[in-house]
């Protein structure tokens, strides 16, 4: 009840701080229209007859009414003016108090909303979750005519699409249908959502599914390059109790899998898409992984389990349509536990293709653009994980020829070939003595050399892609 009675008060403050800026704006348009007004002009006199038949007395009769004419008028002007200067001598004293009650109420409006945080954050913290309920009159819907919700047709029962087996509600069911809808859907027998999610565990290890269309397999989706594969994953995947570590667990130790990536002239020829798997497909990292191996090898990678995020409490929010809530909150845990939100994807994310998430994505794009150049050389975040990884080479091994190996090893899983230990000795000693030249103190250069050494394998592609 305070909370509420605290934003009424606020409620009624921004009220009264519209109405004052109301007047302000009326009083302009009234000066306005002030100035633009004009003084009606008299309307000329007309000399008696006996007057008008003599010339002479037409004529003194003509100029005493021309000079009482301009007197008139300049009584009529002056007293316009005299007018005018009332009404904006009103005009003014009504702005300078609305505007001096505008400015009472601003800080009255802040000082009201912060007392209603301060009274908001104090009080008590109750933990919920959004949710879903039975309805209080579940029921089937009716047919609408020409499309039109006011015209309605029959009445139509709820039950699964007849496609998929077309089970029906028992008879006089008093819930929802959505515990049914669940079960129908997992329901062994129906084959197409055991078929979607073994070609989706398939799509995610090879970058594209065997059927390719993902959300689609319909008329308009694509037809599996594998059928029988697809069918024998799934028949496995339903004998294992619908175990997804089992379904990895077995196509990871397929042939297929640890294919070698390298081309194949002859192969190319014939299937230059590689649908049917003659190598295994060059894949990049996904966003979320590219972030997270950034992190590993530099060693400040969190790998603790996901908490809370820092939201501000509940009971302060104040969000509408035109003040939404948008925030990035940074942590050194695995991305799956990156906060996310509907109205903006996370920078780094939307920058290397994470999916829309204001919808559901089927597949990701895959763009290659020089802003991701640009981040992986220049922006803070990649800063701060070469400087952890030049940091934790130079702490982990001594001489240089095994700094070079060890980098190697945890950014590619590989030592270096003889050639590539060449380049890295020349280009440290080349950053080194850029560095020199450009005065900076000796014992920075090293430092300095190493982080820009860890920026460089940061931007090789076998760091970002899998061969």
């Amino acid at each position: 009840e305070r909370l509420a009675a605290l934003d009424a008060e606020v409620k009624r403050l921004e009220t009264e701080q519209a109405a004052a800026r109301k007047v302000i704006a009326e009083e302009g348009e009234a000066r306005k229209a002030a100035a633009a007004a004009a003084p009606a002009a008299p309307a000329p006199a007309v000399p008696p007859p006996a007057v008008a038949a003599d010339p002479a007395w037409a004529k003194r009769f003509n100029d005493l009414a021309a000079a009482e004419a301009r007197v008139r008028a300049e009584l009529a002007r002056l007293e316009a003016e005299r007018a005018a200067l009332v009404a904006e001598a009103e005009r003014s004293r009504r702005v300078a108090e609305a505007r001096r009650r505008l400015e009472e109420l601003r800080g009255a409006i802040k000082e009201a909303q912060k007392k209603r945080e301060e009274y908001a954050k104090a009080m008590p913290v109750v933990e919920s979750a959004y949710a879903v309920a039975e309805g209080t009159k579940p029921g089937n819907a009716k047919v609408h005519l020409r499309g039109d919700p006011k015209t309605l047709g029959p009445e139509v029962p709820r039950r699964f699409l007849s496609v998929l087996g077309g089970q029906e509600l028992p008879s006089g069911y008093a819930g929802s249908g959505r515990l049914p809808l669940a079960e129908w859907i997992a329901d062994p027998r129906n084959p197409l959502t055991w078929r979607v999610m073994a070609n989706r565990v398939w799509q995610y290890h090879f970058g594209r599914g065997i059927v390719a269309t993902p959300s689609d397999f319909g008329v308009r989706g694509q037809a599996p390059s594998h059928p029988e594969l697809l069918d024998w994953l799934t028949r496995r995947f339903l004998e294992s109790g619908g175990s997804v570590k089992a379904l990895h667990r077995l196509i990871l130790l397929s042939r297929t899998y640890r294919m070698s990536s390298r081309a194949d002239a002859a192969a190319l020829r014939v299937d230059p898409q590689n649908v049917y798997l003659w190598r295994f497909p060059r894949r990049r990292l996904e966003a979320e992984a590219i972030r997270d191996a950034l992190m590993a090898v530099a060693g400040t990678l969190d790998r603790t389990p996901g908490g809370p995020h820092p939201f501000p409490p509940q009971s302060t929010w104040s969000f509408t349509q035109h003040r939404p809530f948008i925030a990035v909150y940074e942590t050194a845990q695995r991305s799956v536990y990156v906060m996310t939100q509907r109205i903006r994807r996370h920078p780094f994310f939307g920058l290397f293709d994470g999916p829309d998430t204001n919808a559901s994505t089927a597949v990701r794009t895959e763009s290659t653009t020089p802003l991701q150049g640009l981040f992986l050389l220049n922006d803070p975040f990649v800063h701060e994980q070469a400087r952890a990884f030049a940091a934790r080479l130079r702490r982990e091994r001594g001489e240089e020829a095994e700094r070079i190996e060890r980098a190697y090893l945890l950014a590619f899983g590989r030592p270096p070939s003889s050639k590539e230990r060449e380049a890295g000795r020349s280009y440290l000693a080349a950053v080194r003595e850029r560095l020199g030249a450009a005065g900076v103190p000796e014992d920075r250069r090293e430092t300095e050399a190493w982080e820009s050494y860890a920026r460089v394998l940061f931007r090789l592609n076998e760091f970002i892609y899998v061969d």
